[in-house]
């Protein structure tokens, strides 16, 4: 009976044993898992998941972190794994499997701006050599070459810039590192035009169409030919002193492609009209048309070398006037007593002589 009442008691203890083994293999697990997101949103967002947010175990989520002005990230830590990533934004994907917490970390952000330029041949501005910059931050750069350079390459963090006007250059940069400006020149050429009558006078020195290197001093003479003298000099339309208008030199710097102008006036020689009266003696230019009329030149009148100039002499023939004879430089010229026509060809040196005679008992200055 003993062992009977034993054998009962063990066989409920077995069943009470499987009814609780049971109850545990029956028990359903969790479906979800929680994320923590722990973020300074001053720093930097986090987009793809959210604080405390439920996500389905075994699923993928996608994470997208970006710092704001100032900032980089740091580390990202998911869990027990750290991500380094040093840089303004990141990604990545994630499967979960339990409940996660995610930490990021920024600091700030500065960079230095290095500027390789010559000083001598161009300026930089807008920004300056050492200059730190905050990472995100845009900067403006102009830069102009000087007299006699032109730009010859710009170069922004090994990025070739675009140059489309080689005087000048301007641009606008984001900044996202520790960047290096180089700026290289080249000598500009200039071309320099002259205009010069060569029938007038000579330029030496220089040659039309010679190309010059910006900046360098040329030195011209400029000599009139006979009978001419300078009248006028410009260079890049920049009046140049004439100083001796018979010829002289100069010497100027170029830095563009220029003009030299040079512009020729003749040399003007005055014309002498004398008068003598025969058994006078007496030449003088006094009481000249008291005697008879003179046109076609003036006494002490102006004219270009080589001209022709014709003359009309006209004694008062009705006060009983007329020519006995008219002298060039000279030289006779034939005469009508009467009136006489002649022409004279303008010489450095040029005298006339008219010589009248007149009835007795008549005055020339009646």
């Amino acid at each position: 009976m003993k062992a009977k009442k034993l054998i009962v008691a063990i066989l409920a203890i077995v069943s009470m044993c499987c009814f609780f083994v049971g109850c545990l293999g029956n028990e359903t697990p969790p479906q979800t898992a929680i994320v923590y997101v722990f973020n300074d949103d001053n720093k930097g967002v986090v987009s793809g998941v959210e604080n405390e947010q439920e996500v389905t175990i075994g699923e993928e989520v996608s994470v997208s972190i970006v710092a704001k002005d100032g900032f980089l990230i740091k580390t990202v830590q998911w869990g027990d794994e750290e991500i380094v990533v040093n840089a303004m934004q990141t990604s990545f994907e994630r499967e979960v499997f339990d409940d996660v917490e995610m930490f990021v970390s920024y600091e700030e952000s500065t960079c230095v701006l290095t500027i390789v330029n010559d000083n001598t041949k161009g300026v930089v501005s807008g920004v300056t050599n050492g200059q730190e910059v905050t990472i995100g931050e845009e900067v403006s750069v102009s830069i102009v070459a000087k007299d006699g350079f032109l730009i010859q390459s710009v170069s922004w963090a090994g990025e070739a810039i675009v140059i489309t006007q080689n005087k000048s250059v301007a641009f606008t940069r984001e900044v996202v590192g520790d960047v290096e400006l180089c700026v290289s020149y080249e000598k500009a050429s200039c071309v320099l035009t002259i205009v010069n009558d060569n029938a007038k006078g000579v330029v030496s020195g220089v040659t039309n169409g010679q190309e010059i290197d910006a900046g360098s001093e040329i030195s011209v003479t400029i000599s009139p030919k006979e009978h001419y003298k300078i009248s006028s000099v410009t260079l890049g339309g920049t009046s140049v002193a004439v100083t001796n208008e018979n010829g002289f030199s100069f010497v100027s710097t170029v830095n563009a492609s220029a003009s030299l102008v040079v512009v020729y006036s003749p040399v003007l020689y005055s014309v002498s009209v004398q008068t003598s009266v025969e058994g006078d003696g007496d030449v003088s230019t006094e009481g000249t048309n008291s005697l008879g009329q003179i046109t076609g030149v003036e006494n002490g009148g102006l004219y270009e070398y080589g001209t022709v100039v014709t003359v009309v002499v006209t004694p008062k023939v009705a006060y009983g006037v007329t020519i006995v004879s008219i002298t060039v430089n000279g030289q006779s010229v034939q005469v009508n007593p009467q009136g006489t026509t002649f022409n004279i060809t303008i010489e450095e040196v040029n005298q006339i002589i008219i010589n009248y005679v007149w009835s007795e008992g008549w005055t020339p200055n009646a």
